[in-house]
């Protein structure tokens, strides 16, 4: 699931797109610097214009933090799924590990679900009340953070695959600077 989580937030693609994510080479390629993804074939994405056809997920190394090193955790969840898939012969990223459904590929609404348990999970390790989120809530929170700590807005537009900025801009933008003014004021209040 953190592996789910963190591809969607760092990619900040629709559900629908990582379920269709391949595991294996020409799908798959660990780089240097971190991994790079497509969609296996017969995919078609909701923006299906010839500029985003085949267009690359890319999946960064983070040295910083080997908990949220997404090419770390790619790798380790490749094997570890591995496993499960060993005679299966299955080329989805993303499958399921238990019940009757065991190593089929993971549907949206699955991993939708778990990206809604991931973010319930980081509010409570924190011993706060989650807000009222969907799996689609990470490609407004990725794509804020990355342009509050200064991300392009074309690197932004590439990353979530949007035809036009004003998508970003009506419906995903989150105002962070708002949060960040406040934080002040209420850090001495909370004193």
């Amino acid at each position: 699931m953190k592996t789910v989580f963190l591809v969607a937030v760092t990619t900040a693609r629709r559900v629908s797109e990582l379920s269709a994510l391949g595991r294996n080479p020409p799908y798959a390629r660990i780089e240097t610097e971190g991994v790079r993804l497509r969609t296996l074939p017969g995919f078609l994405s909701k923006t299906a214009t010839a500029s985003h056809l085949g267009q690359d997920i890319f999946l960064p190394e983070y040295g910083n933090n080997k908990a949220l090193c997404v090419k770390r955790l790619f790798k380790l969840y490749v094997k570890s799924s591995d496993k499960i898939l060993r005679d299966k012969g299955e080329d989805h990223l993303f499958v399921n590990f238990g019940g009757h459904r065991k190593g089929e590929p993971s549907s949206k609404q699955t991993i939708a679900r778990w990206i809604v348990q991931v973010i319930k999970a980081a509010y409570a390790a924190e011993g706060m009340t989650s807000p009222s989120v969907n799996a689609h809530s990470s490609r407004s929170t990725g794509t804020s953070w990355a342009m509050f700590n200064g991300a392009s807005i074309d690197a932004v537009m590439k990353a979530a695959d949007w035809r036009g900025q004003m998508t970003f801009a009506g419906h995903y933008s989150l105002d962070l600077w708002k949060q960040k003014d406040a934080a002040f004021g209420r850090a001495v209040l909370s004193t």
